[in-house]
């Protein structure tokens, strides 16, 4: 909700310590999820006309949360970055999700790429942000 995301729960039992979260966020606002139509109702109007309803918005690109794009395989070509690896120089310095990074390397698979953002996460030279994308860190200034 912080992000100007719509929010929205599925109920638990009430007798479920584990359901606790799911209520609190009912409770302060999160739409109540009963089925999945629940999800496309409530996400069809932001769907650009003529589109079916659970289509991604106008605009952005379905698996990209918050990313343009023109089409599925139109992505911004990435600003240079110096004595970086493929992939370092394909995420350039934006945000940027491994989806995306797919489609610039279209030789690595999702799989892999998700692999190697983890090894530069570990190796302090990207951070993984709260809407699933990733950045590259500048380095260290000695």
């Amino acid at each position: 909700g912080e992000f100007g995301r719509e929010v929205f729960a599925i109920p638990g039992s009430i007798h479920s310590p584990l359901a606790k979260g799911c209520h609190l966020l009912i409770k302060q606002g999160a739409r109540l999820v009963e089925s999945a139509s629940d999800v496309l109702d409530e996400l069809a109007p932001a769907a650009a006309p003529g589109k079916p309803p659970g289509a991604a918005p106008a605009g952005l690109a379905p698996g990209t949360p918050g990313e343009a794009s023109a089409a599925p395989g139109d992505a911004p070509a990435p600003r240079a970055v110096a004595g970086a690896g493929p992939l370092e120089a394909a995420m350039g310095w934006d945000p940027v999700s491994a989806e995306t990074l797919a489609r610039r390397l279209p030789a690595l698979s999702v799989d892999t790429i998700s692999a190697r953002l983890l090894e530069l996460e570990l190796e302090g030279r990207a951070e993984r942000l709260d809407d699933g994308r990733y950045r590259l860190r500048p380095p260290a200034r000695a």
